[in-house]
């Protein structure tokens, strides 16, 4: 049966409020009653002053015309909306439909809108949208589903039961009980600009069109209309008739892709500002209630005032703009277009003069401006709380336990970065350092509070990947100066592989059980250095020492590097060598004898004895050290083939776990060899069935043995694995593909093959074996002993039992 359109828009009206499309648990509020103020053919956003290229179906303030400023807008007499407080315009293109004739009829609508007030973080709430803000929903030329930002429904039972969903108005059927197009509006704006052609002004929230984050380029969160029109079709030609292929834009779209819609503010923003914060207006209720439910803007409503509103410049005078009046053509120069390029014709002029006037500005007032700037005044400043640590790029991470805001930016600057972030990863701290940002990356403002592990005065970001960002404009000054001896810590450097990188250039090398820094310094300067960097840990972090756990020592495949060319210490004998110019650099110091060096080797966790460690820095040394055990004492030997030798004693904590120094002192063919472990052990060949916690090589695929953590490095030895599994208090290890460690607490059933199944060099060793492609090495963690060594010949042994 075909209703009139009066009977059809009074049941709707009825119902809408039982209608709301609830995509999302967000606080919104849906003006339900709302009429029609215009369907004439201007478009003040893109056409501004001239005759808009399509007919148009307005609602809203009175002020509607050619050309568009707040000012004038939001002191509009009227609106058309029950809800008199907002003089906005909002707007779509009307829709026609072909009736049997072959004329296009123009079809009646009822409107609603949302406004749905998800924020970007639960403590910062939406901002009202800018004085003279403009922005557009959709394109009127697109022609792709998937860049269309609207919904389509068709409505075909008086209890809207078995509703249709499409992603176009192309309907195979008709729909008596109205087509509801559904148009999301963006909801960030960039801060500063009112309105770019392009649309650059305004994004989408990262995520769900509705819900998320707004990205740092466009950091200001406003309310996310949803505006509705529901098309009375049926009244223009019928019931039984398909809509596919007989609906058409105004600008003559038949594949319905090319739906948009505009919007204009004319809010009091007083009353946008307060209802935005009214607990009484649904804030924090995760649903939209209707607008009359929030009492105070309930007090703006005027029925009568909305229902006899009117333009107040006039009517622009043309064919097509009263509803259900059957066209011989689309108005204007608009044929029916599906893809391809739209048709050309020449348009009829409309004079367009009486309905003119000044147009706004296209950015905000300086006072108004909201957009994310980075600070010029030098210093470290906070500047973001983001939801990403790939925030910062074009730099690296490290992890302390000991995190402060300032360990990190110092570590930032020292290696030559600008950016800094803090923030946890699961349990773990980590500093994020580099030299930009990912502008799309999300914000999440004032989220980013939880204490410093090492400061808890300070906040180091919030909950597991929330990271505050800091920034240090151009003539910050570094604030960490050399200590009271002369040391300048230089940053954090990648790769000191044994291969290349800064391990490849060192000739001088202390491992021990109870390193600190100042030891390695100590050694290291006593050598004639003029560079010092620390090497050990867990994974791809900074690593505490065993001797002095405040100590930040790098990791395996990352190093702590220290300026010690101005370092004083007790011994020292020779003036310093000039600073290299970049301490991640290769680095070759002149060779010579150097007599009388002095080192600091740790005896306990704060008393350390001066000793000589050798006479000629071009020879090879070898050293015996026996890991201190609690109530201990442990012996060092240190010879050359100078037949100098070193002992010290001392009391140790009972880790058998070490770190290690280096030095830069004489030529790079000079060999490399730590101080730990026996000469003659150093020289045996390596046969893995010999390591103490070996439990054998295994089948593959090793998901189906070892299911937690893994972690794959292009540098991985057996050794790395170990100290990480380790780290995470595991049970066992397994080596596989070269290059992937995974820990676990058990291992479930697998089949026991030969040793020689694997045969896959390990990829920071090749000397040694990290399983295969289709096995893996499995060991016991806490029974299993590795050390980093090398040979006389310069080959690196690892894993061979203690």
């Amino acid at each position: 049966m075909l209703l009139s359109t009066t009977v059809f828009h009074c049941l709707l009206a009825a119902l809408l409020p039982h209608l709301s499309p609830t995509l999302a648990t967000d606080d919104g509020w849906h003006l339900d009653f709302i009429y029609t103020l215009v369907t004439e053919e201007l478009d003040p956003v893109v056409s501004p002053n001239a005759e808009g290229s399509h007919m148009h179906k307005v609602i809203g303030g009175s002020r509607f015309g050619a050309s568009y400023n707040y000012a004038e807008y939001s002191a509009a007499n009227c609106s058309s909306l029950r809800l008199q407080a907002d003089k906005s315009n909002y707007w779509m293109p009307a829709l026609y439909v072909r009736n049997s004739a072959g004329m296009f009829v123009g079809a009646s609508a009822s409107i609603r809108f949302y406004y749905f007030n998800a924020r970007s973080s639960p403590l910062e709430p939406v901002t009202p949208f800018p004085k003279g803000l403009r922005m557009i929903a959709g394109n009127p030329n697109n022609k792709v589903a998937a860049n269309t930002p609207a919904a389509f429904t068709c409505q075909v039972q008086s209890d809207f039961e078995n509703t249709l969903q499409l992603d176009s108005f192309n309907f195979e059927r008709d729909c008596p009980w109205g087509m509801k197009t559904a148009l999301y509006f963006p909801n960030c704006w960039d801060g500063l600009n009112l309105y770019l052609a392009d649309g650059s002004h305004m994004a989408y929230v990262i995520g769900d069109m509705r819900d998320g984050n707004c990205p740092i380029s466009h950091p200001v969160r406003i309310p996310t209309i949803q505006l509705e029109y529901t098309w009375d079709t049926s009244a223009a030609f019928g019931d039984d008739t398909p809509l596919a292929g007989n609906v058409f834009w105004a600008n003559g779209d038949s594949t319905g892709y090319g739906i948009h819609g505009d919007f204009v503010n004319g809010w009091d923003l007083e009353v946008l500002s307060t209802a935005l914060k009214d607990p009484d207006c649904g804030l924090g209720l995760g649903q939209a209630i209707p607008m009359q439910d929030c009492p105070y803007l309930y007090s703006f409503f005027d029925d009568a005032a909305a229902s006899a509103c009117r333009p107040e410049k006039g009517v622009l005078a043309e064919p097509g703009n009263v509803d259900l009046t059957p066209l011989d053509r689309l108005p204007g120069c608009n044929s029916p277009w599906g893809n391809g390029t739209k048709p050309a014709c020449t348009p009829d002029p409309l004079n367009v003069t009486a309905l003119m006037g000044v147009d706004g500005a296209y950015v905000a007032d300086p006072a108004d401006r909201m957009n994310f700037v980075v600070p010029t005044a030098p210093g470290w400043q906070e500047i973001l709380c983001v939801k990403d640590i790939s925030t910062v790029t074009g730099g690296s991470s490290f992890t302390d336990g000991k995190m402060t805001q300032e360990r990190c930016q110092d570590s930032c600057m020292n290696s030559g970065f600008n950016y800094a972030a803090t923030g946890l990863i699961g349990n773990t701290w980590n500093c994020v350092c580099g030299s930009g940002l990912d502008m799309g990356a999300a914000l999440y403002p004032l989220m980013c509070t939880n204490p410093c592990p090492g400061n808890s005065s300070q906040a180091c970001g919030g909950d597991s990947y929330i990271f505050n960002v800091y920034y240090a404009p151009p003539g910050t000054v570094p604030r960490e100066a050399p200590d009271v001896n002369g040391t300048i810590p230089l940053g954090c450097y990648d790769s000191p592989g044994w291969s290349s990188g800064l391990l490849a250039a060192l000739t001088y090398t202390l491992n021990s059980p109870m390193l600190t820094t100042e030891s390695c310094i100590a050694a290291c300067r006593g050598a004639n250095t003029s560079w010092a960097l620390t090497y050990s840990g867990t994974y791809c972090v900074h690593r505490t020492m065993w001797g002095n756990v405040s100590d930040v020592c790098g990791n395996f495949f990352m190093a702590s590097v220290y300026d010690i060319s101005m370092t004083s210490l007790p011994g020292s004998s020779a003036a310093p060598s000039a600073l290299p110019s970049s301490a991640n650099a290769s680095i070759s110091q002149p060779t010579g004898s150097v007599s009388n060096s002095t080192a600091l080797i740790a005896t306990n966790s704060t008393t350390y004895v001066t000793t000589p460690i050798y006479t000629n820095v071009t020879t090879p040394i070898a050293m015996n050290v026996t890991s201190p055990t609690a109530n201990a004492t442990a012996s060092t030997t240190a010879t050359t083939n100078s037949t100098s030798t070193v002992t010290s004693t001392g009391s140790g904590s009972g880790s058998s776990s070490s770190s290690s120094a280096y030095a830069s002192i004489g030529s790079i063919s000079a060999a490399l060899i730590p101080i730990i472990g026996s000469v003659s052990d150093a020289l045996n060949p390596l046969i893995s069935s010999t390591w103490l916690g070996y439990l054998g090589c295994y089948t593959s695929p090793m998901t189906s043995y070892f299911d937690n953590d893994r972690m794959t490095s292009s540098a991985m030895t057996p050794l790395a694995c170990r100290t990480w599994c380790n780290s995470k208090s595991y049970t066992y290890l397994a080596l596989s593909t070269g290059t992937t460690c995974t820990c676990a607490n058990s291992i479930l059933a697998a089949q026991s093959v030969s040793s020689s199944a694997c045969d896959a060099s390990c990829a920071g060793d090749s000397s040694v074996k990290c399983g295969s492609t289709g096995a893996f090495n499995a060991f016991s963690v806490y029974k299993t002993n590795f050390s980093s060594r090398r040979s006389r010949s310069g080959t690196a042994i690892d894993g061979r039992r203690q």
